[in-house]
């Protein structure tokens, strides 16, 4: 039935975020929620709490949300349901709650039929559908990825059907509530994840994106620009994905009564457009009907699922033949990644790099290298990943990281290429360069707000005091420790620190030593059989070979890495990328811990989170340079943290036990098979977990506006004149590997700031 509405289009993330809050704090009587998914981030948060306001001024609350992406805000959900305005059903409920994996072997079916409604409904008059799940990528309340995607205000007839549809699902009896599904509730466990999430620093500046400007009458709808249509609202029947009733009805079916209508046009804007061959030859026969038909859509680089890419890709060129419009979405050169990522290739020369690799560097000073080195522990290992989905990926520092494969590393003909060779050795010749070694510096030196020069000691403690002094800026690069230690001792930080140090405060900054964040690292290992490791290699007559071999210019354990194999995936299928990282070596170490070699043969598996949220700090712990500041990581504290380290953890092990690794597994030796339960494991994650020494954000790079910031984006220090910080302390938030390259990108992309030089040319990646 054709219905007459009006719509308004809501294309911008930020307004389409005020829209649902503004729908919220006008609603009398219900809100009505239906999503795939709905994250505990800064938006979601936000959301919950608008919603449970109007709870409270007794506004029905309805929502609906599919269980599959439900685990992180289950405990949240539970203690909103205890309000009497405030209901929540979970679609299709898994039967296995904190083991999920295993619903794919007992149940797949079902568990694979998900419902990806996306439907926002107050009084029964105004609804926002679209594409927009609930969450920071949607709404860009974060500085990470921002998914393009449209929602529309509707008003009208159409509205009547929207509601209808929500009620099936919310009737049918694959809607469970949740007070219903085994699970206990936390006390207060919304309010107290709201509390701590309003304490947090970039808290005001989601209040000011959110509703900064939101005043009385941007709640007036009229406001917007609204367009009256003909609509058909279409959606899945919810019995789609009960395995004991057919459904009446599919989108699919529903979507070609409708394309079969077209007379002179079609434009279909999808992030996943993947037709079948029917598809394909149903398209095919409008064309020659004449009907236009246009279609904008994700292309490889712009996609969060490659494999939906691969779907689609698989029938472009004869889409294209016949006639298809197509046009796709790329990331643009605007992008954070494309204005970095030539500093990346500007710093390497990846030997055996095609040439026309966008992602790769060429002839860049420092040389990057495959591991030639083949053990049949890391091949069973990697062999078994495969088996279990984990794909192997020829380069994870080009165009795709997730997958497995063996170590890239920084050496060439037999020598590491440490930054010092790479860099400082070709340069030691200039007549502006001068490097002092056993050196200590002890304080920047400043004239008012201006930084004009640097103390330092020479010989250590009680060695000679001396000063250089700067003719443009000071250049502060100590790392993540050193860097906000320095600062700090030189009164600029945060101003109670000093004042318990009994230093002047010469410059506030409240960040100085804050956001601390670091990967850590908890490590499987396991005694092997019938085969050699680098245990007994690296002992007695057979490590004098290895030092043979590695002068005759053979392979040999002597420059090998620590670890030999890398691997990126997801801790969960709800995770739009990576998550976690795990390593593997055929080596072990006493107590599961790096230093000392096992005696017996054996390999090791550490698993860590990608992007933490737990932060720590660093502190001077006096006005004396020399005395170790105190360091707290904070490792862990944040309950998000500890569930996908958990999910690394169980990944490490399932990894350590795959079929190929079965000729060569003898038992574990550490944790063992005690630590089965999740209190256990992370218990021996606490007792044997250790840094993996990517320390950063402790002088993060944000506006004015945020008050944990230190530099801006051109990495000068807020408020003073004649400073600069380049290194890993700059970084706002931690990136999804290992930090090497990533810092010497921020010094090179840093140097040309300092020369005052162009930005380089962003690289638009290949589709």
């Amino acid at each position: 039935m054709k219905q007459h509405n009006q719509f308004a289009l809501l294309d911008d993330a930020r307004e389409s975020l005020r829209q649902r809050v503004a729908l919220i704090r006008m609603a009398s009587h219900s809100i009505k929620l239906q999503y795939y998914m709905w994250r505990d981030d800064a938006s979601g948060l936000t959301l919950l709490n608008e919603c449970k306001l109007a709870s409270e001024r007794g506004v029905k609350v309805y929502l609906l949300l599919d269980d599959f992406t439900s685990k992180p805000t289950e405990q949240l959900l539970r203690d909103l349901s205890q309000h009497p305005n405030f209901r929540v059903k979970l679609f299709n409920p898994l039967v296995h709650r904190k083991l999920r994996w295993l619903n794919y072997f007992t149940d797949f079916r079902r568990v694979n039929r998900r419902m990806h409604n996306k439907a926002f409904i107050v009084d029964d008059c105004y609804a926002i559908v679209g594409g927009r799940n609930i969450g920071d990528e949607y709404f860009g309340t974060h500085a990470g990825q921002l998914f393009s995607d449209l929602d529309v205000l509707v008003k009208g007839d159409c509205v009547s059907a929207i509601a209808e549809d929500w009620s099936n699902y919310w009737q049918c009896d694959l809607a469970v509530s949740i007070d219903n599904i085994s699970g206990r509730s936390r006390t207060e466990a919304f309010i107290a994840r709201w509390q701590q999430f309003s304490k947090q620093a970039h808290a005001e500046q989601l209040n000011e994106y959110v509703f900064g400007g939101l005043a009385d009458e941007d709640l007036d709808l009229s406001r917007l620009t609204w367009h009256s249509a003909e609509a058909q609202w279409i959606s899945d029947d919810p019995y789609k994905a009960s395995m004991s009733r057919k459904p009446s009805r599919l989108v699919v079916q529903q979507m070609v009564k409708v394309l079969s209508r077209a007379k002179q046009q079609v434009r279909m804007v999808s992030p996943y457009f993947v037709p079948t061959q029917n598809g394909v030859q149903q398209i095919e026969a409008m064309l020659e009907q004449g009907v236009q038909f246009q279609v904008l859509t994700n292309s490889l680089a712009a996609t969060d699922v490659p494999a939906v890419h691969a779907g689609y890709q698989r029938r472009r060129r004869r889409l294209l033949t016949a006639g298809v419009k197509l046009y796709e979405i790329r990331r643009t050169e605007e992008s954070p990644q494309n204005r970095v990522l030539p500093y990346f290739r500007r710093c390497e020369e990846k030997i055996g790099a095609p040439a026309e690799d966008k992602f790769r560097g060429g002839n860049g000073p420092l040389k990057v290298t495959d591991l030639n080195y083949i053990h049949p522990l890391c091949e069973a290992f990697m062999e078994g990943a495969g088996q279990i989905g984990i794909p192997r990926n020829a380069d994870y520092n080009g165009a795709v990281q997730e997958g497995i494969s063996y170590v890239q590393r920084t050496a060439y003909r037999r020598r590491r290429v440490s930054t010092a060779r790479a860099f400082l050795k070709p340069a030691k010749s200039r007549p502006n360069l001068t490097v002092w070694t056993n050196v200590h510096a002890t304080q920047i030196l400043m004239n008012g707000g201006r930084a004009v020069g640097v103390a330092y000691t020479k010989g250590g403690r009680g060695g000679r005091a001396m000063e250089v002094w700067a003719s443009r800026e000071v250049i502060l690069s100590g790392g993540a420790i050193n860097s906000p230690q320095l600062l700090q001792v030189s009164g600029i930080g945060p101003r109670r620190l000093l004042q318990s140090l009994g230093m002047e405060t010469k410059h506030e900054l409240p960040g100085v030593g804050e956001n601390l964040r670091d990967h850590y690292a908890p490590r499987f290992s396991a005694r092997v059989k019938n085969v050699i490791t680098i245990n007994e290699l690296s002992r007695g007559p057979r490590l004098i070979g290895e030092i043979a071999k590695y002068f005759l210019g053979g392979k040999s354990i002597v420059n090998l890495s620590p670890s030999m194999v890398y691997g990126f995936w997801h801790s969960d299928e709800a995770a739009r990328s990576n998550d976690l990282q795990f390593i593997f070596t055929p080596a072990s170490y006493k107590q599961g811990v790096h230093g000392l070699l096992d005696e017996h043969p054996g390999f090791t598996v550490a698993a860590w989170q990608h992007r933490p949220q737990s932060k720590g700090w660093v502190r001077a712990l006096s006005a004396d340079p020399f005395e170790n500041p105190l360091i707290q990581p904070n490792y862990l504290a944040e309950e998000g943290d500890r569930k996908v380290l958990i999910s690394a953890m169980r990944l490490a092990r399932r990894l350590m036990h795959t079929a190929p690794m079965q000729p060569f597994f003898d038992f574990e030796t550490y944790p063992g098979n005690d630590a089965q339960s999740d209190d256990e494991l992370l218990e021996a994650a606490r007792h044997v977990g250790g840094s993996t020494f990517h320390v950063m954000g402790t002088c993060r790079m944000g506006p004015t506006s945020d008050p944990t910031a230190v530099v801006d984006d051109q990495l000068r220090v807020h408020g003073m004149d004649g400073l600069r910080v380049i290194d890993a302390s700059i970084m706002p938030t931690m990136i999804s590997a290992n930090l090497n390259a990533a810092t010497m990108m921020v010094a090179e992309k840093g140097a040309d700031m300092i020369l005052g030089n162009p930005a380089l040319e962003p690289i638009i990646v290949p589709d």
